[in-house]
């Protein structure tokens, strides 16, 4: 029994020998962290990077009319002020890349009646211009023509008129509306005078308010 063990023994030491058991270095974990970061981008009406055919007129030309109607005329806008020339045409964008869930309006102003000096006026002229589609880039939601907007807007001298309305979800992004033409209504009997009347108009991007 002893030389058994011996002889046991003996094995086991050579064993050891031949075979030296290896220790198993622990696992090492480290981590990599992702970052970044936006700024806020352009607010602006009718961007110069824009589309073209979205542009707001330099001028509109009714053209030159001799004295004499006696009843009411609509006039359309026209290029150069050729009577039957190219209508007058452009659109509005609106481009929001604040970030900030803000929202905005537009609104127009006509400064004054068509007018040669403050003392001659073609008062109760109306003028107008008609709406195309609204398009709107980003979301699903689109801002809302104004209450009171339908296919025209009249204008009201000295009144700012609000023409879009974006809240929340609705004001990111890009938008477009098309203005398919402008037209100035002459009451029928107006007072005119010989000369060029004028005006201006007043375009609008209103931050964080909705009239």
């Amino acid at each position: 029994m002893k030389k058994m063990k011996l002889v046991l023994g003996i094995l086991v030491a050579t064993f050891g020998v031949a075979s030296p058991l290896t220790v198993l270095a622990a696992d090492t974990t480290d981590g990599t962290n992702g970052e970044v970061a936006f700024t806020p981008g352009d607010f602006t009406l009718n961007p110069d990077d824009g589309d073209a055919s979205y542009r707001l007129p330099t001028d509109l030309n009714f053209g030159s009319h001799k004295i004499g109607q006696r009843s009411s005329e609509i006039l359309i806008a026209r290029k150069d002020g050729v009577v039957g020339g190219e209508i007058t045409k452009g659109g509005i964008i609106v481009r929001d890349d604040r970030g900030n869930g803000e929202s905005w309006s537009l609104t127009v102003t006509q400064d004054d009646w068509f007018k040669i000096d403050d003392s001659t006026k073609l008062e109760n002229a109306e003028l107008s211009f008609n709406i195309g589609e609204l398009i709107h880039h980003t979301t699903t939601e689109k801002p809302k023509v104004s209450p009171g907007v339908n296919s025209s807007l009249v204008f009201k001298p000295g009144e700012a008129v609000s023409i879009l309305e974006a809240n929340g979800s609705q004001a990111a992004g890009e938008t477009l509306l098309a203005l398919e033409s402008f037209e100035l209504a002459i009451p029928a009997n107006a007072d005119k005078k010989v000369g060029t009347y004028t005006t201006s108009l007043t375009w609008t991007l209103n931050d964080g308010t909705t009239p």
